[in-house]
């Protein structure tokens, strides 16, 4: 008794420094660990597919390249849609911004001139000076994105080579780990929770991406439907930020604000399209996504929520993306390892 007491402080410290190691490798090593974080998802959930065209008659090699090659060509459809539209927004921000400004131009007038003055000062009263300052900014801007392109491509190269060679691979990974658990019985809840853990991921995603995809086409007909400039782009967006929990409703939100803005005058209509989607999403989410999901794929939403901060604090707009997957994952685990299951009571919705 002694000696747990006397090992009880250092225990405490030693967890700790334990647990900020950790998000420290989480944190600096995120193009590395990310990308292996993905492809093993993107295993688990089209592993039931590849099962299917191995009882075809297909080689585990040539049914990888199959589904690969279906994911990276529905992507690239994907892309190709939103390619013009996005162009043209990008065409029409200037003017966009301009018009914003004009909305509110009595209110910030004020803060104009006291910005311009300010600016005047900083150049010496030179006009010569301000393009300089501006022009940096937008190369700062520019390679910022180009930098953020490069990243974005790399691990997204990387995640595939790796999914195909996990899906190539069979069933390899599955028998490594059944070979590091001891006795039968453990060897045996590996084989369960892993099967588990394709089979009810893979609905979930499914699941999810399909419903998000009905959010995409309601609220891009709706926009095309009211008049609105690129309703593509826009429905498109709806169906990939609702993948966030949250805050992906808040920035669809906030991109039907400004779009009222811009295209109506009267205060109320400019409110139409973000609370004409709050209506909607609450009808959706409420209503008919709780029937499809059903009380089985339901997860806490005090959980979600601090799954999509962490993971999004630590790996940005990607690890908020991948935050559902893996606290569904989290649950099917601590669901099928008995000394895990009151963790599995607790996630559950």
């Amino acid at each position: 008794m002694t000696t747990v007491r006397e090992r009880g402080p250092l225990y405490g410290i030693h967890l700790a420094i334990l647990v900020i190691l950790l998000l420290g490798l989480l944190r600096l090593g995120r193009d590395v660990l990310m990308p292996i974080a993905l492809a093993l998802l993107l295993n688990i959930t089209l592993r039931p597919i590849i099962a299917r065209l191995r009882r075809v008659g297909l080689p585990a090699p040539v049914s990888a390249g199959f589904v690969v090659v279906s994911l990276v060509g529905l992507v690239s459809l994907f892309v190709y849609a939103g390619y013009d539209p996005m162009l043209h927004w990008l065409e029409s921000a200037p003017k966009s911004i301009q018009e914003l400004r004009a909305h509110g131009q009595g209110d910030l007038s004020g803060v104009k001139k006291a910005t311009e003055a300010v600016s005047e000062i900083a150049a010496g009263g030179e006009e010569g000076e301000r393009p300089i300052v501006v022009q940096q900014a937008d190369t700062t801007f520019t390679a910022q994105l180009a930098e953020a392109a490069k990243t974005g491509a790399g691990i997204t190269g990387i995640t595939l080579i790796l999914l195909y060679v996990l899906l190539a691979t069979g069933d390899l990974l599955l028998r490594k780990l059944v070979q590091l658990a001891s006795g039968f019985s453990a060897q045996r809840r590996v084989v369960v929770t892993v099967r588990a853990l394709e089979a009810h991921l893979a609905l979930y995603l499914g699941t999810m991406l399909l419903l998000n995809l009905g959010v995409a086409l309601i609220v891009g007909l709706a926009l095309w439907l009211a008049g609105f400039d690129d309703p593509i782009l826009w429905g498109m967006a709806a169906g990939l930020l609702r993948l966030i929990p949250y805050l992906g409703n808040i920035v669809v939100v906030a991109i039907l604000l400004t779009l009222g803005v811009l295209a109506y005058d009267p205060f109320w209509m400019m409110l139409a399209p973000p609370v004409a989607y709050l209506a909607f999403i609450t009808i959706y989410g409420n209503v008919f996504e709780l029937f499809v999901h059903g009380r089985r794929l339901a997860l806490n939403p005090i959980m979600l929520f601090v799954y999509v901060l962490f993971w999004g604090t630590i790996w940005g707009i990607p690890g908020a993306l991948i935050a559902v997957p893996l606290l569904a994952a989290t649950k099917v685990i601590a669901e099928q390892v008995p000394a895990l299951r009151p963790l599995g009571r607790f996630v559950s919705a």
